[in-house]
């Protein structure tokens, strides 16, 4: 799976009206807006196993119906996905300090794709639960995100992700990719993780 996320903020809501790479459209989507001032959104586009197949070549083509903003972008590869839809779970908060993100649907070998973005004058360093580590931050001028991933725990539910213990708005995602694979060995299910 190819997943790109993208943070911006925003005075009002828009939408991407091209995105392909190598020619081919994403396969799924998922998006977290919150509707504040200024608009927070953490958007995801991600293209499968087939959908990666058939790219010529890796131009990406993208247009939106907006100007200006805030926004950063990240991408990465990750092997052995289900070819499926992912599970997205995604929340905001008014005046918080954390959002709490649903991973029940995670077993012990998905991969767990979290991304922040807070409004307030770089309300960062962020934490996350459930043995996520962060591998991206970015800021900018009032505008913070960062991307955490690993191997699901199995059992943390929910993801939280806090700011640095300030009020302020945030909006947040997860994406759960599940492992091709399980093997079953002497009555116990053992899981082949998703790599990167």
């Amino acid at each position: 799976m190819l997943v790109f996320l993208m943070f911006r903020e925003r005075g009002t809501d828009w939408e991407a009206t091209t995105f392909t790479i190598g020619g081919q459209s994403f396969s799924y989507y998922g998006n977290s807006y919150l509707d504040s001032t200024p608009d927070l959104f953490v958007r995801a586009w991600i293209w499968n196993e087939s959908a990666i197949a058939g790219m010529s070549g890796n131009t990406i083509s993208y247009a939106d119906n907006t100007t200006g903003a805030k926004i950063s972008w990240s991408s990465a590869t990750f092997q052995d996905c289900e070819q499926v839809e992912p599970d997205i779970s995604t929340g905001s908060v008014v005046g918080g300090q954390y959002i709490d993100l649903d991973a029940e649907s995670a077993p012990a070998s998905a991969e767990l794709i979290c991304g922040v973005v807070d409004k307030s004058a770089n309300r960062d360093p962020f934490s996350f639960t459930g043995g996520l580590s962060e591998r991206v931050a970015y800021d900018a001028a009032d505008f913070a995100n960062s991307i955490a991933d690993n191997n699901s725990d199995g059992s943390t539910d929910p993801i939280r992700v806090s700011n640095d213990g300030y009020d302020s708005n945030m909006a947040a995602m997860l994406v759960i990719l599940t492992a091709a694979a399980d093997i079953k060995r002497s009555g116990q299910l053992a899981s082949i993780g998703v790599g990167r």
